[in-house]
């Protein structure tokens, strides 16, 4: 060390004074810079203890966080408790919050520049947020107390945005965001909807590959997995003795490893337009499925009914999911909210549980539409020119002007401008049950906190039309259910779905629904077992045969329902 320091000092001074001057004056600017980004890092972390006193709050209200971070909010006064809930929900999450309002409001290029200006047209185009003003106008005719509770969390999100630091994300962003209200709320409850859909990811991949492989039967590609032995969620009750699988058992083989097709031309064009059609994913959160099952109490040591639920949603970070504990008067739930909702999608309470997966059955569709060749604004529609709506809608840009944009919108629903790679063909709309009936989610959620019998709860998850969710249930009582929640489409005749549709002929379109009475269900099944994992939910719909959707392979289902039923390992706890 002593030969080293001399050596280095000789070394310094034999550098020219004007080089040190600046080695040092970097030097100190980058220390400097280092301490001003952890002040504002410091000062921009959210107030996590202390005591507020709020204007306007008429009970007092307590936030306590546990060692995970997890909001447990208790107030005798509904109004105290959402309002914290809304604050919290800011401290925690407002930069998400905001993304999550713009993106379902297509309002992102106004705040992120041009470059998110196609994704806005997008979603204008899908109508997300016209679908949620006239939801809100049906919600505004029903129970008032919701919208109370609501108003009562956005006032919370508000107080926190115009007295706290805001998240450094803003600072960079260079705005402050504007007062969240009842639409952004209802907004994301539709984008969240829309992310469900499995007819983006397939439909128009199942039509281009079938154009461009006429020789190629596509459906191999998109199995509905008829080859398997029958597993559904309905019928698999009360005595399924699942068979293991077996290396006789068939699958599909990849095409590449097919000696026909390992040298074929055919190969390299199936890559590029599965390459092109990947916009369709890259817009979407990534949702792959989920589980759930639920025990009756002959299984459980407690002599109780126990419910588990998996959603299998995508990492992000922060992640979809905020989790709250909140106790108000006699109403308590410890749940799962998306951040910019204040009720619960998954939860428990001393009364009850209940858990959601994805039905997967088919409730949206495209469909080919005929345009007039010299009056675009007419469309085709069995057999007759007919005119299309016409909506407006102007999208705020980042430094540049505004662009104005029109929206086609046919019987089936909006035509999509931005063009499918990889698709040739007449334009096409997209059919989406959102757009075509009343939609009561809000009510849904909002009452399945609230219902006290599995009958109650029985008539609250039979209002729901969209989207399709499965619904499992256990209260205090032992009870255990499942319902299939949606609708399935009726149609004129037998139609393959799965692909774009003809639209100017009438003979694909949605006729009906099938009525929630004649949705599968189980409720208190001899076996004492429901499971459920995005596979088949029944063989058949009553008078209408197979139901159409996106069911999952059974071997997450099937391998549940064997370690549930075996005698040797339960009965089960927690």
């Amino acid at each position: 060390m002593k030969r080293i320091l001399p050596t280095v000092s000789n070394f310094w001074n034999q550098i020219p004074i004007w080089v040190r001057r600046s080695l040092v004056t970097i030097l100190v600017l980058a220390i400097l810079i280092k301490v001003l980004f952890a002040l504002l890092i410091f000062w921009k972390t959210p107030r996590l203890s202390g005591e507020l006193k709020i204007p306007g709050l008429t009970q007092p209200v307590s936030v306590i966080r546990d060692s995970y971070g997890v909001p447990h909010i208790r107030s005798e006064n509904s109004h105290s408790a959402y309002f914290a809930l809304g604050y919290v929900s800011a401290s925690d999450r407002l930069f998400q919050m905001e993304i999550l309002r713009r993106a379902a409001k297509g309002e992102l290029s106004e705040v992120l520049g041009a470059e998110l200006v196609p994704t806005d047209i997008f979603l204008r185009q899908v109508l997300l947020r016209r679908t949620a003003e006239r939801m809100l106008q049906e919600s505004e005719k029903v129970n008032p107390q919701i919208l109370k509770e609501l108003d009562s969390f956005l006032e919370g999100v508000n107080y926190f945005l115009k007295t706290e630091s805001l998240p450094i994300e803003f600072t960079i962003l260079g705005y402050k965001p504007k007062p969240f209200n009842r639409l952004d709320v209802m907004s994301a409850l539709s984008l969240l909807s829309f992310s469900f859909a499995e007819a983006l990811r397939n439909d128009t991949l199942y039509t281009i590959l079938e154009r461009k492989l006429p020789n190629r039967n596509v459906s191999e590609l998109f199995p509905r997995h008829d080859t398997e032995e029958p597993f559904s969620i309905q019928q698999n009750q009360p005595s399924y003795s699942p068979k293991k699988l077996t290396e006789n058992s068939k699958v599909f083989l990849p095409l590449a490893k097919e000696p026909k097709f390992s040298k074929s031309n055919e190969l390299s064009d199936l890559d590029l337009v599965i390459q092109k059609t990947n916009w369709i994913l890259k817009e979407l959160p990534s949702l792959s499925g989920s589980n759930s099952w639920v025990i009756g109490p002959s299984r459980s040591t407690t002599g109780g009914a126990i419910l588990a639920n998996d959603p299998h949603i995508g990492y992000g970070n922060p992640g979809t999911w905020y989790e709250v504990h909140l106790r108000t008067g006699d109403h308590e739930s410890y749940g799962y909210h998306l951040p910019i909702f204040p009720f619960p999608l998954i939860a428990h309470n001393v009364q009850k549980a209940w858990a959601l997966t994805m039905l997967e059955n088919d409730d949206m569709d495209f469909y080919e539409e005929i345009l007039h060749p010299t009056k675009p604004n007419l469309v085709k529609e069995k057999g007759n020119w007919v005119p299309v709506q016409i909506l407006k809608e102007s999208i705020q840009v980042k430094g540049e002007e505004p662009r104005e944009i029109t929206i086609q919108v046919t019987s089936h629903g909006p035509i999509l401008s931005k063009p499918i790679q990889g698709y040739t063909g007449p334009v096409v709309s997209l059919y989406w049950i959102f757009h075509h009936v009343s939609v009561p989610l809000l009510e849904t959620i909002y009452s399945l906190g609230r219902c006290s019998s599995l009958t109650e709860c029985n008539t609250i998850v039979s209002n729901l039309t969209a989207p399709g969710l499965n619904v499992s249930y256990a209260d205090k009582n032992g009870n255990i259910a499942w319902w299939s929640v949606g609708r399935f489409p009726i149609r004129k005749k037998k139609t393959n779905t799965r692909k774009i549709l003809n639209g100017a002929s009438g003979e694909e379109d949605v006729i009906g629904y099938i009525p929630f009475s004649q949705n599968p269900k189980l409720i208190n099944p001899p076996e004492g077992i429901i499971l459920t994992a995005n596979h088949l939910p029944t063989y058949e719909l009553k008078g209408y045969g197979k139901p159409e959707g996106y069911w999952q392979e059974s071997d997450r289902g099937r391998r549940i329902y064997e370690l549930l039923s075996q005698k040797k390992i339960g009965p089960w706890t927690i």
